[in-house]
Order: structure tokens, then sequence, then C-alpha cells
């Protein structure tokens, strides 16, 4: 198995290979190994380029490690940092497809955040060149 440096210096830093991997058989693998590929797909980075299929496909996978991770905590605590829409509502759909009521109440007022933030910017924007606001 490649060790991170090696990964991240890979096409894409492997996101692809790890997309690819995601839906192999895992399960099957020793346990030193699985968790070795466990720690890649809960990493940020995966994580937040993860669609609500590999989440919940993540999410699956995670319930086997002897000791799981908060999946959901994880899911949270990227949230709150970024500011990549396309993962907030990724996760969102987890959340619901799981139902995970706090999360989805997490999601939601997070997403409302960063709309508030971006049309905030886009009128602080066009005040500041002169220009009319549509909005």
């Amino acid at each position: 198995m490649m060790d991170q440096e090696e990964l991240a210096n890979t096409w894409n830093k492997g996101i692809p290979l790890l997309n690819r991997l995601l839906w192999a058989k895992l399960e099957s693998l020793p346990d030193s190994l699985f968790n070795q590929v466990m720690d890649r797909f809960i990493d940020d980075p995966f994580l937040l380029q993860a669609t609500a299929q590999k989440l919940n496909r993540i999410s699956k996978l995670n319930k086997l490690l002897k000791s799981p991770v908060d999946l959901n905590e994880r899911i949270r605590t990227i949230a709150s940092r970024a500011v990549h829409n396309a993962f907030h509502h990724e996760a969102y759909t987890f959340a619901r497809e799981i139902g995970d009521t706090h999360l989805i109440k997490f999601l939601v007022e997070r997403i409302d955040e960063l709309d508030r933030i971006m049309h905030l910017n886009i009128i602080e924007s066009s005040e500041n060149s002169g220009e009319l606001s549509d909005l």
C-alpha cells in the first residue's frame, strides 16, 4: 500500500484510485490492510469530494472497524470549516438517507449561512464597484 506522500504524488492525489477501490470487496481484506484503506477514506480530502453515495458506502465500511470513527462528527467538522457548497449538499443528502436529524439540521443551517455569506459578498462587491445589485 502506498504511503500518504506517494499517494499525494500520484495523478489527482490518488483520488481516482480511491474512488474505484471504494467499491471493491474490501470486507475480505485482512484487518490491518482494511484499517489502512479506511484511514484514506475517512481522511478530510477524500470526504470533501465524496458524493452521498460514497458517504453511504464509507459509513457501512466504517461500521466494520473495531473502533469506528464518528463519521457524522467528521462531516460536521469538515462542514463547519469548508465553504465548498457541493460537499454540504452531498452531506445533507447522506444525512437524509440515514435519517440523522441532528446532522440534517446542522447542514441546513450551514448551507443557509454559506448562502448568506455569498449574497453578502455579492452585495458588497457590487457596492464597491459602483454597480447596482439585482438582488
